[in-house]
């Protein structure tokens, strides 16, 4: 239904074809009928299914000596820049090196040639990425098979990063 009491909400309207049917009513022509209860058959290595639970544990009361997190973290500082791209870097050149054509590889590469080393700080970062926040950096990094096929990447006001047990295949 509509919702007018703000302005984000969607418009739909949801039709019961069956109710529909028997109550002799008329459907709509330009109502998409396709079954969607097809659900694909997937194999999945349950070795790597841990790996990508997320850590939803309580962080107001733990410590590294009570309570490792599995995941390292980067908030907005240089450090922390510097030591997720020291990080992710040895992935994202082999990413490049045997995906030579692939978009990200590119994109990666013309980051590089605009002058974005390792030791970025996050000014740098921000400016050569075309980016203003450290949450676009999380989707970029999300979203990158240079990163993810090696990484699993999490927000949580922060990014959270480690290492897959298990590579992605592409």
């Amino acid at each position: 239904m509509e919702n007018r009491s703000n302005t984000s909400g969607f418009l739909y309207h949801l039709h019961d074809l069956e109710m529909a049917v028997r109550n002799n009513e008329e459907i709509p022509q330009n109502l998409d009928t396709q079954v969607t209860d097809i659900i694909p058959t997937l194999e999945l290595d349950r070795t790597c299914i841990q790996d990508e639970e997320y850590d939803n544990t309580d962080k107001t009361d733990d410590t590294i000596t009570t309570n490792p997190k599995p995941y390292k973290v980067c908030y907005s500082s240089d450090s922390d820049i510097q030591a997720l791209l020291q990080e992710l870097w040895p992935s994202v050149v082999h990413y490049i090196e045997t995906h030579p054509d692939h978009q990200h590889s590119i994109q990666w590469k013309t980051w590089m040639s605009q002058g974005l080393p390792v030791t970025s700080s996050l000014g740098q970062v921000k400016k050569i990425m075309g980016i203003e926040t450290i949450a676009q950096l999380y989707l970029i990094l999300r979203d990158s098979e240079a990163v993810n096929t090696y990484y699993h990447i999490n927000w949580d006001h922060e990014i959270q990063y480690k290492k897959s047990n298990c590579r992605r295949t592409l």
